[in-house]
């Protein structure tokens, strides 16, 4: 706050209503943002049918590169949006990853680049299409539901 009293004039800053004081990220935080930002990715990808599973390492990763303190989380965003999100994308494209797959992302030192590898699904829990309301509903919950005698509608087998 001194040094903007030094540089301004008491009548240019009278008439600002509020002033606030960004601090530079720390690398706790911005790890932590990226956490915040491959969440908001790994439930995007859910919406689409894709159950993303993100290594430690492409955390570690994104938070390390995309560490620039002068240009704050937007830096992290751009990185996270060119590294993983695009080519996720096209791996669902060229058909490498397919909806209901279970995938999950990792940091490859070597070849420097975040990798997606297909995982099998345990046995029960295959990913079925989205029912009328957009929702995946699982092979255990729909076996739940037939023991239950409730349709996909919540409706019990004598209505």
């Amino acid at each position: 706050m001194d040094v903007l009293r030094s540089h301004f004039r008491p009548k240019f800053i009278n008439r600002i209503d509020e002033i606030i004081v960004f601090h530079a990220l720390t690398r706790s935080e911005s790890r932590s943002i990226v956490e915040l930002q491959l969440e908001r990715v790994r439930r995007t990808a859910h919406g689409q049918g894709l159950d993303l599973a993100i290594d430690d390492s492409v955390v570690d990763h994104l938070a390390a590169a995309g560490f620039r303190p002068e240009f704050g989380a937007r830096e992290l965003r751009r990185l996270i949006r060119t590294e993983f999100e695009t080519q996720s994308a096209r791996a669902m494209l060229a058909d490498e990853v397919h909806e209901s797959d279970r995938v999950t992302a990792r940091w490859d030192p070597e070849r420097q680049k975040i990798v997606l590898e297909p995982q099998p699904r345990p046995p029960g829990t295959e990913q079925v299409p989205a029912d009328a309301e957009g929702e995946h509903r699982n092979a255990v919950e729909m076996q739940w539901d037939a023991q239950r005698g409730t349709g996909d509608e919540g409706r019990t087998a004598a209505e």
